[in-house]
């Protein structure tokens, strides 16, 4: 299921429990994500484009880095790029995660309506925790399962069969909510229906940059372009030295 609107948003009304992706779907922390795992990989001498980043946001920061190794053939150390990477994070990036609104607004009926939610993150703890914290959402979710309580992350399904084992309920009495192609993976597999969050969020992006430019969306991104996250993660780290 695609949303388009915040209408389609609203989980089915046989449903028990809704089971949230976290990076992209409750927290707008995608560019955070990105300017640290690029400062990280920068530290190990490789550059990290951003559109192939954007394709991979379903995957953990260590699983990202395996992904860069293998498809450009060269040797990294993925534990250590996944630790510079947390570094980078939280010493810039976490007090700029922002939550996305209609996401949590779904959170919040859900629970008034007796229903139980979970978290379910390819995030390691490390990270999510304080930005967990930061947005001052925790104790709207009843289960957490983060990367480093399950042997495999999306595509496969482990952390949402971890998700369901600890709501104490079955596939079909669940919903996912996810913002990437593996998490959607990762949901077919575990047998539960999801709930693709991008569409509506991309418009909500493309309204916001309007209104910001006064209509002209191209006057938005051309803004956007003329200083780079590669500027800003620059500057920053000048500035915190």
């Amino acid at each position: 299921m695609r949303a388009r609107t915040t209408g389609d948003l609203t989980p089915p009304p046989s449903t028990r429990a809704l089971i949230f992706d976290w990076d992209g779907t409750l927290a707008d922390s995608t560019t955070a994500n990105y300017l640290s795992l690029r400062h990280a990989l920068g530290q190990h001498g490789h550059r990290l484009p951003r559109t192939w980043f954007e394709q991979r946001t379903g995957l953990s920061a260590e699983d990202v880095a395996r992904a860069y190794a293998d498809e450009h053939a060269v040797e990294l150390d993925e534990a250590a790029v996944a630790r510079h990477r947390a570094d980078a994070y939280l010493r810039y990036h976490v007090h700029t995660v922002e939550a996305v609104t209609p996401v949590v607004t779904v959170a919040r009926q859900a629970l008034l309506r007796g229903r139980r939610l979970a978290i379910a993150t390819g995030g390691n703890a490390r990270t999510f925790e304080p930005t967990l914290d930061h947005l001052g959402i925790r104790e709207l979710f009843a289960v957490i399962v983060t990367r480093d309580e399950v042997e495999h992350g999306k595509p496969a399904p482990d952390l949402f069969d971890a998700a369901l084992k600890r709501l104490r309920v079955r596939p079909t009495e669940a919903i996912v909510y996810e913002d990437s192609e593996e998490g959607l993976l990762a949901a077919e597999a575990a047998g539960i229906l999801a709930i693709d969050v991008r569409p509506l969020l991309a418009t909500r992006r493309r309204t916001s940059a309007a209104a910001t430019t006064g209509g002209d969306v191209g006057a938005a991104a051309g803004s956007a372009g003329d200083r780079s996250e590669h500027d800003v993660l620059d500057e920053l780290e000048e500035r915190h030295g």
